[in-house]
């Protein structure tokens, strides 16, 4: 009896040193639990019949005390592989990442340094729509404090020539003033940017690398 509890635990220990699939694990306890089995249909009297015998009733309240402490086991084992699976899945990849979608970031970002420094961040979008419906114009105003900037301006091809671009600057200036400023910014790539920007009141006073800063007075 003692030897085959020895040889079976050996052998559970070689499974876990060696990382073997669980079912290698059963296999072992199945194996030995029919040795455990077949002694019994072994001639009376025969020593491994005995002794599996005498060792029934100890063995029967080893397991039942055993299961309290195997069902423990188990379910720390499943809170610990939860929780490791929901750290990871919330953690992500670490280090340098590409933010396609980042508007929402863009938000919480802003929403983080303005708390941080007390000065306000407002981003402002102004769209103009044609007779059917459709969006065909959109300026958007970046007003952090009482500096304002139009860092986006665009009119569709198909629009261009009727104003549009002229009453969305008006507008985004209209209400960078409202909100203190004034003046309105600028930043554009190049020289026909800016000469169109100029039509508008808009004066450049720097340029760094291919950038153009340009400027317009609020009244």
């Amino acid at each position: 009896m003692f030897t085959l509890l020895s040889v079976t635990v050996f052998l559970l220990l070689l499974a876990r040193v060696l990382r073997a699939p669980v079912g290698v694990t059963w296999l072992i306890l199945a194996v030995a639990a029919l040795v455990l089995a077949g002694s019994q249909l072994l001639p009376p009297g025969t020593a491994l019949r005995e002794e599996v015998r005498a060792s029934a009733v100890p063995l029967f309240w080893t397991g039942v005390l055993a299961l309290p402490v195997a069902a423990y086991i188990l379910m720390i084992r499943a809170i610990r592989r939860r929780t490791l699976d929901g750290r990871e899945a919330r953690s992500g990849p670490t280090g340098l990442v590409l933010i396609t979608e980042d508007a929402a970031l863009a938000r919480d970002t802003e929403a983080a340094i303005a708390a941080e420094t007390g000065v306000p961040d407002e981003r402002i979008s102004i769209g103009w729509r044609d007779e059917a419906g459709a969006l065909v114009g959109h300026a958007r105003l970046h007003l952090r404090g009482p500096h304002a900037e139009l860092d986006l301006l665009w009119v569709a091809p198909a629009a261009r020539g009727r104003g549009i671009g002229a009453r969305l600057i008006a507008q985004a200036g209209e209400e960078a003033r409202r909100r203190g400023a004034r003046s309105l910014h600028a930043t554009v790539p190049d020289p026909p940017a800016a000469a169109c920007l100029a039509h508008h009141g808009f004066r450049a006073y720097a340029a760094a690398d291919t950038r153009i800063h340009l400027e317009k007075p609020l009244p």
